[in-house]
């Protein structure tokens, strides 16, 4: 571990539960390792509206100041927002995936590299995590139409599916060849995001790397979901949390603790921080 200078961690489900820090000790712990001279980052499929407020708690604003956003679709350093190396999906997966959630009648969220509003395609979000949460209020919602998605450049795409037509759904998305597909829940709903298959967290890291000049064998990631997988694959420190899923758990070179115990901070304290 003493080539490690870089640590970049996964958000909901390694460092968060439900938007909400799992376990207060790995934000201390993520402040102490800055203090002690580590690069600290994110890699999140979240935007960089939500995605700002965790890194500003961690004060990455005021160290390395980048983060990679929206499962890789674009890098930015947290303040100003810049992003960087962007990754569109194609406008027919767009087209198709609108008419999609308006067929099934699924609520479909649509980020754009502007941050001034999220494209939405009307349908109530039947979430009742994401309507408690902040979303309504950091976010200016646009609905639109049909139409008008091509006036659009998309980078990601955000369904959500009701148990009852998860398997519809996924039997519908041959389409999206072009497009990654990353599944996930919040509490209470199945959420499928998409983004295109040059944008991923691996691909981003390896953009960031070289924009700041580090050695890849210095970066040290955190994760715990599929859309962490190509991360794993590209950075070979690689640390699964206990609540992983099987597929992280399997390609991780080291495991640690579940987010709601700590398992980064621990890892973190145990292996570069000699606590």
């Amino acid at each position: 571990m003493k080539q490690i200078t870089t640590i970049i961690t996964d958000l909901d489900g390694t460092i968060l539960e439900n938007g909400d820090w799992a376990n207060l000790n790995d934000k201390k712990i993520l402040l102490d390792a800055q203090q002690k001279g580590y690069n600290v980052t994110i890699a999140t499929g979240q935007g960089w509206i939500t995605a700002k407020k965790v890194a500003e708690e961690i004060q990455i604003d005021k160290n390395l100041n980048w983060m990679i956003c929206n499962n890789g679709g674009y890098i930015t350093t947290v303040n100003p927002y810049n992003p960087q190396a962007i990754q569109f999906i194609d406008s027919y997966s767009v087209t198709e995936a609108f008419s999609l959630s308006l067929k099934l009648n699924l609520c479909l969220f649509m980020f754009t590299q502007s941050i001034e509003s999220v494209l939405w395609n009307g349908i109530e979000c039947p979430s009742k995590t994401i309507k408690a949460k902040e979303w309504w209020t950091l976010h200016n919602f646009q609905e639109i139409n049909v139409d008008q998605i091509n006036d659009n450049k998309i980078i990601q795409l955000m369904f959500f599916v009701n148990y009852e037509l998860e398997s519809e759904f996924n039997n519908s998305l041959n389409f999206l060849n072009n497009a990654i597909k990353s599944p996930s829940y919040i509490e209470d709903v199945p959420v499928y995001e998409f983004n295109s298959k040059t944008a991923t967290k691996g691909l981003g890291i390896e953009n960031l790397a070289k924009i700041l000049n580090i050695n890849k064998n210095s970066i040290l990631v955190f994760g715990d979901a599929d859309n962490d997988i190509d991360m794993f694959k590209k950075i070979s420190n690689s640390v699964a949390v206990d609540n992983a899923v099987e597929s992280i758990k399997q390609i991780a070179k080291y495991k640690t603790d579940s987010n709601k115990n700590g398992g980064v901070g621990n890892f973190i304290c145990k292996n570069l921080l000699g606590e």
